[in-house]
């Protein structure tokens, strides 16, 4: 059951927008139920491919058509935010994708983050250089088109922060772009190499919250280009992403100076399915712990600086780090090892500077509208097992 929550000072929400939401909530929870066979699908003799033009360069998308309306959409996707998070930028912040020196061909699935799969028993899967986002609208620019600039949906997908990915087929864009609305999927970094704490400033964590961070900001600069309205980003997030988008609200890095939406914000709305910062997973309450089982695990010195263990799982192969994950597990994938953390040591660079509760006590949250709901018979696959013997 849907529910609307409202913090201080929020302004009420017209009847339009809350009706906009529950349609955004309502097509997300019946595509996530079940895979669409009739979803988006790619044009088999497609007229020349779409091109934008941003101050970052030229992409060159691809012509596709919806499985419901059978309208033209255009893909952009595979787009890279951010530089690869390889060599000295693992267990690091990430560092803005240069500009392009040539044609971008945006047509390829943005590439899966290095993961342990459990949710679809895939074992170790994807790559580490996966910060890519994917850009799904029915307008842009240089179509000529008399539409207006879209409101723009930003899609953060579930998986406890272990296993997903922004290009899921279970995730299909038809819906909200038939109904004129821009949508980007955005990758973050998983697991330890998203999220591997030491609790100081050598290995401060949140490495994957920063990602969602820095897609929103090349969204923000980029996104009218495709089509959309840069200050009506609405974050929706399932899961894990469900949380990050609550936590969004709460982060400094996100809204700017002011607790009120203004030109700094990244995000001017935000749902939450199945996830919210007071979820009991939201925070790794025991990071350090955990990281130093996994530098063990791998073969790296823990009697040393955090400074130098970071270094030495720097050299270790990804793979390997992923593959040793479940060690840590003590039932099922539970607790989960790896998430966000407060890391107020990072001063004013800090993603979460205090307990969720805390700042939302406080006031200290960006005053937008939020809608939190749960996703129907979500979780219903841990007990499944169950189910089936009973």
């Amino acid at each position: 059951e849907l529910m609307m929550s409202r913090l201080p000072l929020i302004d009420t929400l017209s009847l339009s927008l809350s009706l906009l939401l529950l349609l955004i909530v309502l097509s997300l929870s019946a595509s996530t139920a079940a895979l669409d066979p009739a979803g988006a699908g790619w044009l088999t003799d497609p007229p020349p491919p779409p091109r934008v033009i941003c101050p970052l360069g030229t992409y060159v998308g691809a012509h596709m058509v919806s499985g419901r309306q059978e309208r033209k959409l255009y893909a952009f996707t595979g787009i890279p935010y951010a530089s690869a998070p390889l060599g000295e930028l693992r267990f690091a912040n990430p560092v803005p994708y240069p500009k392009l020196t040539e044609e971008f061909h945006a047509t390829k699935s943005s590439p899966e983050c290095l993961q342990w799969d459990h949710l679809r028993m895939r074992g170790t899967v994807g790559q580490e250089d996966c910060l890519y986002l994917d850009i799904y609208t029915n307008t842009y620019p240089g179509l000529n088109s008399k539409k207006s600039p879209q409101p723009v949906v930003v899609f953060i997908h579930a998986g406890s922060w272990l296993a997903g990915g922004g290009a899921q087929d279970l995730f299909t864009p038809d819906y909200l772009i038939e109904n004129d609305v821009v949508v980007v999927t955005v990758n973050h970094r998983l697991g330890a190499l998203g999220f591997l704490s030491t609790q100081d400033e050598q290995g401060p964590g949140n490495y994957a919250m920063r990602d969602v961070i820095m897609a929103l900001e090349w969204i923000r600069n980029n996104v009218w280009f495709f089509g959309g309205m840069n200050e009506t980003v609405t974050v929706m997030g399932s899961g894990a992403g469900g949380t990050t988008a609550h936590l969004l609200m709460l982060s400094p890095l996100a809204r700017g100076a002011s607790i009120h939406y203004d030109d700094q914000s990244l995000l001017a709305r935000a749902i939450s399915h199945s996830g919210t910062a007071y979820t009991p997973h939201a925070l790794s309450r025991d990071a350090k712990s955990q990281a130093l089982q996994l530098a063990v695990l791998v073969g790296c010195p823990v009697e040393v600086s955090s400074r130098d263990m970071i270094m030495c799982l720097r050299t270790i192969k990804a793979s390997v780090l992923v593959d040793n994950t479940p060690a840590l597990f003590k039932w099922d994938e539970e607790p989960l090892p790896f998430g966000p953390v407060v890391d107020s040591w990072m001063g004013d660079q800090a993603f979460l500077p205090d307990e969720p509760h805390v700042l939302i006590h406080r006031g200290d949250v960006l005053q937008i509208p939020w809608l939190a709901g749960t996703n129907k018979d979500d979780g219903a696959f841990r007990v499944q097992d169950i189910l089936k013997d009973s």
